[in-house]
């Protein structure tokens, strides 16, 4: 089944306690699969994620501290259809604002390859493996406002903005070929970091039925 983005959540605010919570909608499907980025300032960490009271598996959580920004991101296979709660819980009240990137999918097998890219003036280029009609998910924080990213050369739109004390965006790619690919997160000036995880497709089964030398003759 080919792997599909079926919808999005980008939500920002700022808690001013040690929980936030709202609702995204997961489309129904086969294979689906909900990956979920959050950034917030380092003064507290990650605790517990949960969509629709289920815990979510964490991927990553990299402390960017020449941004005095922390990232986590997180997954659930088959998570439930419909209208539900995702809650966001830290290790203590965090009162700065925090930015949240939800995603569905169809066709998904789970997360593959990604990779890290810190703090670099004006643009932040990484190079990611990836397998056959993957998508790819980029996100940077910078210091100034961001252009467009570059994922394997092609340039589109990002999909949100979020200031949260840092500037916040993130672009989806469309399905890859396999290889090495090049992505690029871009400032006007000053510092951007990139952080750019992988997204599977669920390949298809193998066709079945009549097997080497055992074919029919032609009538």
């Amino acid at each position: 089944m080919s792997l599909i983005n079926t919808n999005n959540t980008f939500y920002r605010v700022n808690p001013s306690s040690s929980s936030l919570s709202f609702s995204h909608n997961n489309p129904p499907g086969d294979d689906t699969y909900l990956v979920m980025v959050v950034t917030m300032q380092n003064t507290v960490n990650f605790s517990t994620m949960r969509y629709n009271g289920v815990n979510m598996t964490l991927k990553r959580n990299q402390n960017f501290s020449g941004l005095s920004q922390r990232q986590g991101t997180y997954f659930i296979p088959s998570p439930s259809d419909g209208n539900n709660t995702v809650s966001v819980n830290f290790s203590a009240s965090q009162f700065n604002p925090v930015s949240v990137a939800v995603m569905s999918f169809t066709g998904c097998i789970g997360l593959g390859n990604d990779i890290v890219g810190g703090g670099s003036n004006t643009s932040r280029s990484v190079d990611i493996d990836i397998s056959q009609n993957s998508m790819i998910y980029v996100t940077g924080i910078s210091t100034s406002n961001q252009e467009d990213y570059i994922i394997d050369g092609i340039t589109t739109s990002n999909l949100f903005t979020h200031n949260i004390n840092k500037l916040v965006e993130g672009n989806l790619s469309t399905n890859l070929n396999s290889g090495t690919i090049t992505t690029t997160t871009i400032t006007t000036n000053n510092t951007i970091s990139n952080y750019s995880v992988e997204i599977l497709e669920n390949e298809p089964s193998p066709p079945t039925g009549l097997s080497e030398g055992n074919w029919l003759p032609l009538l």
